[in-house]
């Protein structure tokens, strides 16, 4: 259900294909990781695989609480911001909140067309007991409290693919839309008023697609955000009310959008991705000692996922396949503290733990395996990589 959840969401993502944008490619640069200066780091796809079971030191297991408030199915792009575990669901309708013990703290949903609700979940995040959310469709940040209350919102004129806070700043994502204002940028950020724009690296002017990315391009990184167009092999560090390169991912030539036939216009985007055996779609998820890389080739290709450790260099393939050489279902969320959250279905969980020697293993308090083979909601997987793979 996780990988099918995957491959859906790629095929929204052809909606944001484009042609002729500019990718940053500053100088190639080299630093001790954790600095936060700027690095270009090379990603050869064709390193070799290793099975998943022997990239991890330790892992611990948190079961998400079934209830009727809580029958989930599959959970994506999970984020843990130190107290909640959170994620849309329900095309983006529906944001569910659980504890660090799986329990749900709340399924919260104010869909609808009054004045205090949303269309749908663009944007979100939870600060102490407020949720935020952004509607790019309504062009509107609304806030309320974790228990349902509406608080207020506030407007925009722009066309929005995401926003993010950062030091009482909002960051809008203004790429892939073409902006009434000839002065916008790729960013905006707006003071806590949602006014008095600031805009940030040049504008990639009329795009002449309407539609926004699903994937969020702004991810919270020690304190201050990063940034990256979906398209793009590049991320922006934003910090001090700046804007500055931060990663270049150099693919050796295999990065579609890099490569002077991408910027034909005669061909069309989904043609280019079908004939050209390139990487179009290429996700990093940055940790301050791992990267994560989500990748494709086509369409009918599953996601490739490799694991970069910034100390060493080192770079693999990780192979997900289960013992009948069908993937595991599995999906790689988010990095916290050296840790990288995972979710696994609980028809798979017990497979994929027989996999590992018992000293490896630690449940959360309050969670089974017992449980989680008999829920239909998956598990959420703190892992601990190897550094010595």
């Amino acid at each position: 259900m996780i990988r099918y959840t995957l491959h859906v969401l790629s095929k929204l993502l052809i909606a944001t294909v484009i042609l002729g944008f500019s990718s940053c490619h500053p100088e190639n640069s080299k630093s001790e990781a954790g600095d936060d200066v700027f690095q270009s780091i090379t990603i050869d796809i064709n390193t070799p695989s290793v099975d998943i079971s022997d990239l991890i030191d330790k892992v611990e297991v948190v079961k998400l609480e079934e209830t009727e408030q809580s029958l989930i199915g599959a959970a994506m792009e999970v984020y843990w911001n130190g107290s909640y575990f959170t994620f849309t669901s329900e095309k983006l309708k529906t944001l569910y909140v659980f504890n660090r013990f799986g329990d749900l703290v709340t399924k919260f949903n104010r869909f609808g067309n009054g004045p205090e609700e949303y269309g749908s979940i663009n944007s979100y995040w939870l600060r102490s007991d407020t949720l935020v959310f952004f509607d790019n469709s309504r062009k509107r940040l609304f806030k309320y409290l974790l228990d349902g209350q509406y608080l207020s919102s506030m407007e925009t004129v722009y066309d929005v693919n995401h926003v993010q806070e950062l030091n009482e700043k909002y960051w809008l994502d203004l790429s892939f839309r073409a902006q009434a204002d000839s002065l916008a940028g790729q960013i905006a950020m707006l003071d806590k008023s949602f006014g008095n724009p600031r805009y940030f690296l040049e504008t990639l002017g009329d795009i002449g697609f309407p539609t926004g990315t699903p994937v969020n391009s702004f991810t919270p990184y020690k304190n201050s955000l990063l940034y990256r167009q979906l398209l793009s092999d590049s991320v922006y560090q934003i910090n001090d009310e700046r804007v500055r390169p931060y990663l270049h991912f150099d693919l050796k030539g295999e990065f579609l959008w890099t490569l002077d036939e991408a910027k034909d216009e005669q061909t069309s985007p989904v043609n280019q991705i079908l004939t050209s055996g390139k990487v179009w779609l290429f996700i990093p998820k940055i940790g301050e000692e791992w990267i994560h890389i989500d990748y494709r080739i086509g369409f009918d290709q599953a996601y490739d996922d490799l694991l970069y450790h910034r100390p060493t260099g080192q770079i693999t393939s990780i192979d997900i396949k289960k013992g009948d050489q069908s993937p595991y279902d599995i999906a790689f969320n988010s990095w916290h503290n050296g840790r990288m959250l995972l979710t696994v279905s609980s028809s798979d969980i017990g497979e994929f733990l027989a996999e590992l020697d018992e000293n490896q293993i630690s449940f959360i308090e309050g969670s089974t395996l017992e449980d989680i083979e008999s829920s239909e909601n998956p598990a959420l997987v703190w892992v601990k990589f190897k550094t010595d793979f």
